[in-house]
């Protein structure tokens, strides 16, 4: 008996299946694992926001267009980038920051990397039903390169946004600078991105190929910083009481 997925289907399958890798192996990374519920609950906003964001972006191209002394794309990819960031950083900051089970500054980067990937997943839907006409073969290929690409960008971008998130409960007085920094670094790195393949593709494979392992050391640092950071006031406090 032969086994047949409808197309809708394996479409929706094919574009989870990139941020649903990435989340498993940025998950064995947390010593400490997190409820699966709450990873689930962020995934999931992930995903709801996309529409929203890209409602916002088509009136982000509106306003470029009205802008004549800087490039269009690049006013629109940074906006962009921005509200994609900050859309991500609202699904964490609304729905966790305030969970008892958030008890670890580096639990913000796990969160944040949770959002960005169900973001990235209804990108990856979406792109898979409109290049699909092109083909399964075509449609396999974009959502491959999306897998090393894109995919990772938006969690590792998102992850930045949560290791400054993550800093900032060691500085509460300067919490909403220091996290706005973490948006703004992000933003950087994700018009990079987009730039570098809007101006020239042929360049941009080598270049975000080299910054989205930059990124990735990067973050695996900050993460393990965040951490050891932790447990020296946990150290300190545990040395005062006794």
């Amino acid at each position: 008996m032969s086994f047949f997925i409808p197309t809708n289907v394996l479409l929706v399958i094919l574009g989870l299946l990139p941020s649903l890798v990435w989340l498993l192996i940025f998950l064995t990374k947390d010593p400490r694992p997190e409820p699966k519920y709450l990873i689930t609950k962020v995934f999931l906003f992930g995903i709801i926001i996309a529409p929203i964001v890209v409602l916002l972006e088509a009136i982000i191209s509106g306003m470029a267009s009205e802008i004549s002394f800087l490039p269009r794309a690049m006013i629109f990819f940074s906006l962009a980038a921005f509200v994609e960031e900050y859309m991500k950083y609202w699904v964490v900051r609304s729905s966790i920051v305030s969970k008892p089970d958030f008890d670890e500054p580096h639990d913000s980067i796990i969160y944040m990397i949770a959002a960005a990937l169900g973001f990235a997943a209804m990108e990856n839907i979406l792109i898979a039903f409109k290049v699909y006409p092109e083909g399964f073969a075509a449609t396999l290929g974009v959502i491959a390169l999306r897998f090393t690409g894109a995919t990772l960008l938006h969690a590792l971008a998102s992850g930045i946004v949560g290791y400054f998130l993550g800093l900032a409960w060691f500085f509460y007085h300067f919490k909403k600078q220091i996290i706005f920094l973490g948006l703004l670094i992000a933003s950087l790195l994700h018009l990079v991105f987009n730039y570098l393949i809007f101006l020239n593709p042929a360049v941009a494979l080598p270049g975000n190929t080299l910054l989205l392992l930059g990124m990735l050391v990067s973050l695996l640092i900050l993460f393990d910083k965040l951490k050891d950071r932790h447990q020296q006031v946990i150290q300190r406090v545990s040395t005062k009481i006794y």
